[in-house]
């Protein structure tokens, strides 16, 4: 009888051992893993595509029930495909190019069956898809992210995209002014630009739509107003966009861009009051950069120099920093100990495709402001590192953040 309860206590106590073992050796997996994603998150700043593949690849081997980083592996093998002209869109038809565009579709999926609730991931699965010329898995991916999370624009404008190639034009005009419905300062971006060009009669719909939508809500919500407002703003409509934007700050005062819409209406008339009312607007969101950009045009226009470069650099830093909208809803969707593996500030396939929907950020026009003035201030050397950079590297631009000015 003790012999017996003795040997059931020593398999116990191995049982105990080896779950301990086990548990040991997946959080040891775990944390290579973590290095291993660190490796993949340094390259890709580096756009060093090959290197952040293999990084991302071993940490899926390491930790394979990551769905964020089977996703991450699929962007490091898109990101090396040729790039996507949106204003004369091609499909894959090199091999090579094919192959790799199916390797990154295949990742994905092997993402969706781990976590299939992560719109993202339809998204550019979507993207994925249309490129290797399955324009029905297209549409089927991109309306289900739609589903998931409605309420992000950069999915609305795919959707409106594909519809667009498809013929179906008014189908895609609906979808186009519910994205403007959720992100009215895309009005000024070059994708809507371009759709003025490719579709000038459509533009009068389409911004009616999206009017008549956020009308409809204003009254409901003060979120839905400030949209308004911002709709008002960027359409140039300033005499309607004023009474909404003081009502909406007077309503939501936590929310920063109805402060730097007022402040950038008062520039002109009263630069004190718009300092005011952009400073406090960066104050609120000190990682958005629209209001340190207005800061800084209106610091230069009152020949504050050395505020301006202050201001333009900080802009900059945000820019580069910033995280994407992916990255604010994986808490809702993940686990703590992977949380961290969402980083990147464009996790978006196809490559461009965020800077081409939104008109915020224009890098080029930034770093010739800022280089002007630092030549105009005696600092040659960094006016010279600063008209070098390039928006489509990451690496060069992250520079900025360490160069003294």
């Amino acid at each position: 009888m003790q012999e017996g309860s003795r040997k059931g206590s020593i398999v116990a106590l191995a049982v105990f051992l080896l779950g301990g073992g086990l548990v040991l050796c997946h959080e040891h997996r775990c944390s290579l893993a973590r290095q291993q994603h660190s490796l993949f998150v340094a390259a890709a700043w580096r756009l060093d595509w090959p290197a952040a593949q293999r990084g991302i690849d071993q940490a899926c081997e390491l930790w394979p029930a990551n769905a964020l980083y089977w996703a991450e592996s699929a962007l490091a093998r898109e990101r090396q495909l040729p790039l996507l002209r949106f204003d004369s869109p091609r499909q894959l038809v090199d091999a090579p190019a094919r192959r790799q565009a199916s390797a990154a579709r295949h990742r994905l999926q092997h993402a969706l069956a781990l976590n299939p609730a992560d719109a993202l991931f339809w998204h550019n699965s979507a993207w994925l898809c249309w490129r290797l010329g399955d324009v029905d898995g297209a549409l089927q991916a991109v309306h289900r992210s739609r589903q998931l999370d409605p309420h992000t624009a950069v999915y609305a404008f795919s959707c409106g995209y594909f519809l667009e190639l498809q013929g179906q034009i008014d189908s895609a005009v609906v979808v186009y002014a519910d994205a403007v419905r959720l992100a009215p300062a895309a009005l000024r971006s070059r994708f809507y630009s371009d759709f003025c060009q490719r579709h000038p009669q459509q533009v009068v719909r389409l911004q009616q739509i999206a009017r008549d939508s956020l009308q409809a809500a204003q009254h409901r919500s003060p979120i839905a107003a400030a949209r308004l407002a911002a709709f008002y703003f960027s359409t140039g409509r300033h005499e309607c966009a004023r009474p909404l934007l003081k009502q909406v700050t007077a309503e939501l005062e936590n929310l920063d861009r109805p402060w730097t819409f007022l402040g950038c209406l008062l520039q002109s008339e009263a630069p004190d009051s718009a300092e005011r009312l952009l400073r406090r607007a960066a104050f609120l969101a000190p990682a958005d950069p629209l209001p340190l950009l207005q800061l800084a045009d209106l610091y230069a226009d009152a020949g504050k120099q050395e505020q301006a470069i202050a201001a333009w650099r900080s802009s900059l830093a945000a820019h580069l920093t910033a995280a994407s909208a992916h990255s604010r809803i994986v808490p809702h969707l993940y686990p703590e100990s992977v949380r961290e593996s969402a980083v990147l500030a464009d996790d978006v396939i196809p490559a461009g495709w965020s800077a081409y929907c939104d008109p915020e950020f224009d890098w080029s026009a930034v770093c010739e402001r800022l280089a002007y003035h630092l030549r105009m201030s005696g600092r040659q050397r960094s006016a010279a590192r600063i008209a070098e950079l390039q928006p489509d590297d990451r690496q060069a631009c992250a520079e900025i953040l360490h160069i003294r000015f």
